[in-house]
């Protein structure tokens, strides 16, 4: 799968539209394919974690050279050919493609990881909107020594479309499905949920820049890693078996 996607400008809706990135800063509605669950970008990410494991210590956490970080997001940046392991990139109608950019093996983990966390950290619309941090919030205030009523009331929110478009839901779903997978290597990633909803959660519940400073804002950096945490623990009570086997298919994870 992450071979055929390695043109990864090539499922985004509207492609003649001039933008500054084909990949970031983008809407999940304007990356995401009909019938997709989560953007090519992020599947290519999974089939690279499907190769290497997810056994890096610090995963999601270690920031990576930073060096590759910046080429690997040039070559994203205008929809260039990246090959995410040793077979060589092909096209959807199965042409040779010539790389620009070549990821090996787990020591590319870091870089890897925090490509993923900088695709939803710049969503224009975070993966749980705005206009849902309120009640997501107020289930983390009302729910400080509750995991499982937490989970019921995130469940709630999350399944509202008014406050979550279903894309929304089917991405996140995927992308829990990751994290759970993630957290489930501690012994060797050193990453539990609790160190995971940390790093995560600052880019899934993205605060508005003019409020960084609000101490409302301050005090929901904790809320929002509560949400991501329950999420992660509570993953199979929040998410509806439909999306976690919609989930399980787009991951493979071995």
């Amino acid at each position: 799968m992450g071979q055929q996607l390695s043109r990864l400008g090539g499922g985004r809706k509207g492609a003649n539209k001039p933008a500054k990135s084909a990949v970031f800063g983008l809407a999940l509605s304007e990356i995401v394919a009909d019938g997709e669950v989560a953007p090519p970008l992020m599947m290519s990410v999974i089939d690279f974690f499907n190769r290497v494991g997810l056994r890096e210590e610090g995963l999601f956490r270690v920031a990576g050279d930073a060096r590759q970080l910046a080429e690997l997001r040039k070559v994203l940046d205008k929809g260039g050919v990246v090959q995410w392991g040793p077979a060589p990139p092909t096209g959807a109608d199965g042409e040779a493609l010539t790389p620009e950019c070549t990821l090996g093996g787990d020591e590319d983990s870091a870089v890897v990881a925090q490509l993923l966390k900088m695709l939803f950290r710049e969503l224009p619309e975070p993966l749980f909107p705005t206009k849902s941090h309120k009640a997501l919030f107020g289930a983390a205030r009302e729910n400080r020594s509750d995991a499982a009523g937490l989970a019921r009331a995130v469940q709630a929110v999350l399944h509202d479309e008014s406050l979550v478009p279903p894309q929304h839901l089917a991405c996140a779903a995927t992308l829990f499905g990751l994290l759970v997978a993630t957290a489930a290597e501690k012994p060797s990633n050193k990453m539990s949920s609790t160190a995971l909803s940390v790093v995560w959660a600052p880019n899934l519940l993205r605060e508005a820049e003019d409020k960084l400073n609000d101490m409302e804002a301050i005090q929901n950096v904790q809320l929002g890693t509560e949400v991501v945490k329950v999420l992660i623990e509570q993953y199979d009570t929040v998410f509806t078996e439909s999306a976690r086997n919609q989930s399980r298919r787009a991951l493979r994870l071995s």
